[in-house]
């Protein structure tokens, strides 16, 4: 990992709505777009924040 998310963000955001790509969860990094999509400012990923992504929906499917 590089120095800068070696510890845990000053202003994190609940697992769930963290970077479905690369795990950012520091606020000032998850810059909202409009009333439902956020984007990662560590790896430009866009998101809603609390979807379910496509492996949580196949584990569900596989669970049910």
């Amino acid at each position: 990992m590089n120095g800068n998310h070696d510890v845990e963000p000053i202003d994190p955001v609940s697992q769930e709505d963290a970077c479905p790509n690369c795990g950012e969860r520091e606020s000032d990094e998850l810059v909202w777009l409009d009333d439902e999509r956020v984007e990662c400012q560590r790896c430009h990923t866009v998101y809603r924040p609390g979807a379910p992504t496509p492996d949580d929906e196949q584990t569900g499917a596989s669970s049910a």
